[in-house]
């Protein structure tokens, strides 16, 4: 009897798929309209169970060695996500747009999708702990209505 071993106990959405579909020719500039490729790779990435984890692996590296479509964002997303992140003048200036806003929720949920905790999650995008619990908190809101 063979035994199987390490295999996920969920498969990824992009199990299968072409991995140049996450990996075009160029990669879409920070704050400008996608690639038709970078939309149909979010697509793939929107139905996966493991989008929070593979997020999470991706931003361990530097922003500029962000490449693709990997965890539901795009690298400029990404490298958008970390230059904000790791910009530490004051605890607001990470968050001083609405759409770094919007990324850094994003990001800070589905960090929490893959087990970290607030304060965690907190250090790592370098704001607040009690910013992340509200964030949490609205996400779980937005689910319920």
């Amino acid at each position: 009897m063979t035994a199987v071993h390490n295999l996920p106990a969920q498969v990824p959405a992009c199990w299968g798929v072409d991995p140049e579909l996450f990996f075009g020719p160029a990669d879409s500039a920070e704050g400008q309209p996608l690639f038709s490729w970078e939309r149909q790779a979010l697509r793939v990435c929107a139905s996966c169970p493991l989008q929070a984890a593979c997020l999470a692996e991706a931003l361990k590296f530097p922003r500029d060695e962000q490449y693709g479509v990997i965890g539901g964002m795009t690298a400029g997303q990404r490298q958008m996500l970390l230059r904000t992140s790791r910009r530490q003048p004051s605890r607001s200036s990470a968050t001083d747009t609405a759409r770094n806003r919007r990324w850094l929720m994003q990001a800070a949920v589905r960090l929490h999708q893959a087990g970290h905790g607030p304060r965690e999650i907190a250090g790592r995008l370098h704001v607040g702990e009690r910013r992340v619990q509200r964030w949490l908190a609205a996400h779980r809101a937005e689910g319920v209505a």
